[in-house]
């Protein structure tokens, strides 16, 4: 009797895992073909190219004389090494699934996959990062408009701060 009771609440919960994680694999499947749709592997892998863009100007004010600027490159392709070895879309995929799983149902998964296989959805794909690309520049420019009021707020505390101490 015993152990009836425990094969029944056994197969009871096997039985309610079943389903839950049915729910799961339908729901990361509708997260993957989102990011399929989305075209999101095709974003992401353009990143590394901008990420060198990046390392190179920022360390470019280093490279003074052909040895510096050797050093330089070479640092540069290394970072650029690593990312490109460890942050592939491979890699990251698993991840990107999750956080679409974690903000949206399943059905609202499959709402939006529906809304990028339109026309209007597929040019929002196209040119969303151009429309990215712009927003950042504008507000690049604003900030950059800002730099000298920031640094002037940024002395008075300095100024404020050393007098203090006085």
């Amino acid at each position: 009797m015993k152990n009836t009771l425990k094969l029944t609440l056994l197969a009871t919960v096997l039985c309610l895992h079943i389903p839950a994680h049915a729910d799961t694999a339908s729901h990361q499947a509708a997260a993957e073909e989102l990011l399929k749709v989305m075209k999101v592997e095709n974003m992401y892998e353009p990143l590394f190219s901008q990420y060198k863009t990046m390392f190179t100007s920022q360390l470019a004010q280093y490279a003074k004389d052909p040895a510096t600027k050797a050093k330089v490159e070479k640092h540069v392709t290394q970072i650029t090494s690593i990312l490109q070895s460890e942050l592939t879309w491979s890699a990251i995929k698993k991840d990107f699934v999750n956080i679409y799983m974690k903000h949206y149902n399943e059905n609202e998964l499959k709402e939006m996959t529906k809304f990028y296989q339109t026309p209007v959805g597929q040019k929002t794909i196209n040119i969303m990062p151009t429309i990215s690309k712009e927003s950042m520049q504008i507000a690049q420019e604003r900030a950059k408009k800002l730099t000298p009021q920031i640094q002037k707020i940024s002395m008075d505390l300095i100024k404020s701060l050393n007098t203090e101490k006085k």
